[in-house]
């Protein structure tokens, strides 16, 4: 989960690229993340590349979109 309290000022997509480049770094091999965005996140995920996969989903109370990034083979 991704909650950032001061906004417009690039924080949650700078944490998002540092958390990509980890996982990727941890997992050469990795080709796509997939995030359960909140719908007042959707934006933002879309802003670094992930695209919806499903319409609104609904669990544990919880509403999301599931969405993904593919990622460049950083190998190549």
């Amino acid at each position: 989960m991704l909650f950032v309290t001061i906004r417009h000022q690039g924080i949650a997509e700078g944490l998002l690229a540092q958390t990509i480049r980890k996982a990727q770094a941890l997992n050469p091999g990795l080709s796509k993340l997939i995030v359960h965005s909140s719908p007042y996140a959707e934006s933002i995920y879309e802003k670094m590349g992930f695209r919806k996969t499903g319409g609104i989903q609904h669990e544990n109370g919880i509403e999301f979109f599931p969405m993904e990034l593919t990622l460049e083979d950083e190998s190549a």
